[in-house]
């Protein structure tokens, strides 16, 4: 019996948002992955018929794969992969690919908070904020003044006016410099065919299920199997959020 192949694609072959794609029929479960990149890499890296896709449930098997020309010298790259009947013992349920959804709680500096960010506290004000908390003068620091020394060695008084900048400096000195909100998190474990990972952490990437109006960052990648000989199950999880840093985060 001839040894099935395993797909691991190319480096220059990049998987496209909303992918992969998971379809159900009563005669089959459909795997769909879209990767662009150069025309010439799409044309040299297509995967056999009957191989299997590196990352992916162990039970899925290319069926088809389909190439076209894209603008500047790119290509697309679909590749389709199918299973057996699905009521039959070749996709037991626990093959299946499993979708989660958690809400998790994350820290954030509060100067991010929408009520402080964007310019809303000044330069200025986080300076005088500074002064402020330094100041050990209780009676002075009730009345949200403080006094300091000028470059040129003589004293020199100041208060904090804005509404804004006292919130947020009476938050600073009582020690809250973080504030606390709620995220979702997608999470998808399929059955693979070995225990190596595709990495892609700490990048934008999509979950394939989940908002289109939410920003994805990939999270988490890991295998796992029992005993030498089990089969490896991999997770991957990936954390939405309603924005972010685009230069620091991208595709």
């Amino acid at each position: 019996m001839a040894k099935t192949t395993v797909w691991r694609g190319a480096r220059e072959l990049l998987l496209q948002p909303d992918y992969p794609e998971y379809e159900k029929s009563p005669d089959s479960y459909t795997l769909t992955l879209v990767y662009s990149g150069p025309f010439e890499t799409c044309l040299a890296s297509d995967p056999d018929i009957g191989s299997r896709v590196e990352g992916y449930p162990a039970f899925f098997y290319v069926s088809k794969t389909k190439i076209k020309h894209a603008d500047g010298g790119r290509g697309v790259l679909t590749v389709v992969c199918e299973t057996a009947n699905a009521a039959t013992p070749s996709t037991p349920e626990n093959f299946l690919p499993q979708f989660e959804i958690e809400c998790i709680a994350i820290d954030k500096p509060l100067a991010e908070h929408e009520k402080f960010n964007d310019g809303k506290i000044t330069d200025e004000d986080f300076q005088k904020i500074q002064l402020w908390l330094d100041e050990s003068d209780l009676a002075l620091s009730k009345e949200w003044k403080f006094s300091y020394k000028k470059k040129d060695g003589t004293p020199g008084d100041g208060e904090i006016t804005g509404t804004l900048a006292r919130e947020y400096a009476k938050r600073i000195k009582r020690g809250q410099d973080s504030y606390r909100l709620y995220t979702t998190v997608y999470r998808l474990t399929t059955q693979v065919t070995n225990g190596t990972v595709s990495g892609g952490c700490g990048m934008q990437s999509s979950p394939g299920f989940g908002p289109a109006s939410k920003k994805y960052i990939k999270t988490a990648d890991r295998c796992n199997r029992a005993g030498k000989s089990g089969a490896w199950t991999r997770t991957q999880e990936w954390t939405g959020f309603d924005a972010i840093d685009e230069y620091l985060l991208p595709q």
